[in-house]
């Protein structure tokens, strides 16, 4: 069934209707909360998160040489590992790690061993149980690290970077031996697959492996030289790209998230001058999975960069710039449309700022996690100086769209997507609504149809921006969209 609209000209007024975010005053002391250390001298283990899972109402953060996991007020969970911390600790090493995956049953790490020597560095992977406890029948005692492949070629400097896991419990991982990327083949229990390689290891050239993905069957290496499709005995698929590769992971690539079909990839680049120091700037681009077409264009972060979804919009998390009366940096959120856009129905102004109250910072966001009631949790870097005493660690908040007198809840209950748009637009809720008209800035209106999918044909449209509005209970809404 389709329904008919008859678009009449209404007039030229808009608005664009935003949703401001406040604290969630029932998480941490008043929506914000720390786990810091007060003093000069790095005594507190916590550090900024790498990754995280939200698992039954939990946050589970996978820090630099720990998993953490905290109730849904900021509370630790003390039934997590030792009083709510699952540490690598093992024969005084030092862990780092850089990748985490979560099973139904495990959450496994890897990342980089230092054996009192920075240049006698290994590769290690550890297993979990969703308890905190490892899992000792993995590896030796919860923990692999290799030191030494059969052959003997490791080497003294070697990392991993990534992981993944196989339906059978298997595990490869991706990092660097010497100066080469290599992918590693392990069995269920933590020892090398030899049956992938008589070392247990492939070498792809010189460069880092950074990313493992699934991908139809196979897997897409990320590494400093590209992007190569691998299978699961390793074998480069040469029909992928050129010669199996596709040159969009260049010596810039940091990371890689995989989101639906999306792969966001994240370059840095270090920007100074000789002998005054400097620091990474931050490019995050997303890239269509199969195609490998731009399908979110390239937007500026700063400081370790995360990403997440909320609905159709991206959000990503990082540090804002120094502030023009102050000097610092602070937790920033900031969500995008598909096409990269800032969305500015988020906090009316497309971003989230959290501002220490005094004092210099050096503050930045990692992870999010967006509800489905809307609210956002967010974690980072906590490095504030106030009053003689530096306070850093670890930062937690979590903001909540501000409350809406009905007139606001009516006019913010639908969407239109995706804008902009080629041929067609979809409006969310649109049941609920009534007399959807169509008009271009001049007033001119346009025929079309909506469909039972809430779907509208703009394809006769030119290019240009365009308004679609309709009423509910007596309120009109008028939004904005384009289409190119």
């Amino acid at each position: 069934m389709k329904i008919v609209i008859n678009f009449l000209f209404i007039g030229l007024t808009f608005q664009m209707f935003s949703q401001a975010y406040t604290f969630d005053n029932s998480f941490g002391e008043n929506g914000y909360i720390s786990y810091t250390d007060t003093s000069d001298n790095f005594l507190n283990p916590e550090t900024a998160p790498v990754d995280m899972f939200y698992l039954n109402d939990k946050y589970v953060l996978v820090q630099s040489y720990q998993l953490a996991r905290f109730n849904s007020d900021g509370s630790r969970d003390l039934t997590f590992g030792i009083n709510g911390k699952a540490r690598i600790a093992y024969r005084n090493y030092n862990f780092a790690i850089s990748s985490a995956k979560l099973t139904t049953e495990s959450i496994y790490v890897c990342g980089q061993v230092s054996m009192g020597d920075l240049n006698n560095t290994k590769g290690f992977i550890a297993k979990f149980n969703l308890d905190g406890s490892f899992d000792t029948l993995f590896g030796d005692g919860g923990i692999a690290i290799f030191e030494v492949f059969p052959d003997g070629t490791i080497g003294d400097y070697s990392s991993f970077n990534d992981l993944l896991i196989n339906t059978d419990g298997s595990i490869l991982i991706t990092g660097w031996l010497q100066a080469n990327v290599i992918v590693c083949k392990l069995t269920s229990s933590g020892t090398i697959d030899l049956d992938y390689s008589s070392t247990g290891y492939k070498s792809f050239g010189q460069g880092r492996g950074k990313c493992l993905i699934g991908h139809h069957g196979g897997f897409l290496l990320v590494s400093t030289l590209g992007t190569t499709k691998i299978d699961n005995l390793g074998n480069i698929d040469v029909s992928f790209g050129i010669n199996g590769i596709i040159a969009t992971g260049d010596n810039a690539t940091s990371k890689v998230v995989a989101l639906e079909n999306t792969l966001f990839y994240i370059h840095s680049f270090y920007v100074g001058r000789p002998g005054f120091g400097g620091h990474n700037i931050y490019f995050i681009t997303g890239y269509d999975a199969d195609t490998f077409q731009v399908t979110f264009p390239g937007i500026n972060a700063n400081t370790y960069p995360g990403i997440s979804v909320l609905n159709d919009t991206v959000l990503v998390t990082d540090a804002t710039d120094s502030f023009a009366n102050d000097y610092g940096f602070y937790f920033r959120i900031r969500r995008f449309s598909a096409d990269g856009a800032a969305d500015l129905s988020f906090n009316n102004t497309g971003v989230y700022i959290y501002a220490f109250p005094s004092g210099p910072n050096s503050s930045y966001a990692t992870v999010s996690y967006p509800h489905d009631d809307g609210k956002i949790f967010i974690a980072g870097w906590q490095n504030q100086y106030q009053n003689g005493i530096r306070n850093r660690g670890l930062g937690m908040f979590k903001i909540q769209p501000a409350a809406l007198g009905l007139e606001e809840r009516i006019k913010n209950d639908w969407t239109i997507y995706p804008n902009p748009t080629t041929d067609k637009i979809y409006i969310s809720n649109f049941e609920n609504w009534d007399a959807f008209r169509v008009y271009d800035v001049t007033g001119k209106e346009f025929n079309c149809s909506i469909d039972t999918r809430g779907c509208i044909s703009v394809s006769n449209l030119k290019n240009g921006i365009y308004f679609l509005s309709s009423y509910k209970n007596g309120i009109k809404n008028t939004l904005k969209f384009i289409k190119k």
